[in-house]
């Protein structure tokens, strides 16, 4: 039930841009959702930085723990494959058209790509309250408005990064590849790594990358292109 209410970002896409822009604006959305004709460069990037970042993330944990794991699947390995379908949908799809596809074009008529981002990421943090609220009712206040915190400020470092690939390719398509391979490896490797460190490493280590991307492109675009907008 939570992850269908999830597509509320989609839906809203969808409605808005019908409202605003008409049967042309679904199209043009459809068109980007759908753009899958891209250099092959930026499927790498796609599918290897999500990879990258919990295999080190999963790493450096392990060394913190003396080389004790505790690791335990979530999910059986055989699941991995439906499991990343399911998330494609129910994350990917529910939401990239509405963050990377309705938002992201519209803050950036406003804004340069990093202040952008940061507004989107800390809509797109916000958005995840209900869950972490739900998954941590148990642990306290304290600790709850902490993980709340540290999501919302781990998801603006994401935001950039997603912005810098966004940019380069106005795919919405490839967002949503993105966004469902990054939370099925996420869960497989940092999530069921069952160690504090490596989880907080996910969170922290994109901002190593957002900065990086800010200092070689510039935060005016995020990119050797001008910017998307709308």
């Amino acid at each position: 039930l939570l992850f269908t209410l999830g597509a509320g970002p989609l839906f809203a896409a969808l409605i808005v841009t019908r409202v605003v822009e008409g049967s042309e604006g679904i199209k043009d959305l459809w068109r980007r959702s759908t753009l899958w004709k891209v250099e092959a460069k930026w499927y790498l990037a796609a599918f290897g930085i999500p990879l990258a970042l919990a295999l080190v993330s999963l790493g450096l944990g392990l060394l913190s723990m003396g080389g004790k794991s505790a690791y335990a699947a979530k999910l059986p390995i055989g699941s991995f494959v439906p499991f990343l379908l399911y998330m494609l949908v129910f994350t990917g799809i529910a939401e990239e058209p509405g963050w990377r596809g309705f938002a992201l074009p519209r803050l950036q008529s406003r804004y340069n790509a990093e202040k952008a981002s940061w507004i989107l990421g800390i809509l797109w943090g916000v958005w995840h309250f209900p869950f972490i609220i739900y998954y941590n009712l148990a642990a306290g206040v304290a600790p709850m408005i902490a993980s709340l915190v540290g999501l919302t400020l781990g998801i603006v470092g994401w935001t950039i990064v997603n912005t810098w690939l966004y940019n380069n390719t106005q795919s919405v398509w490839l967002m949503i590849l993105l966004h469902g391979w990054g939370n099925a490896v996420q869960s497989y490797l940092v999530l069921s790594s069952n160690g504090m460190t490596a989880q907080t490493l996910y969170g922290v280590l994109p901002w190593a990358i957002a900065i990086f991307l800010i200092r070689k492109f510039g935060k005016e675009n995020l990119s050797p292109h001008p910017r998307p907008q709308k």
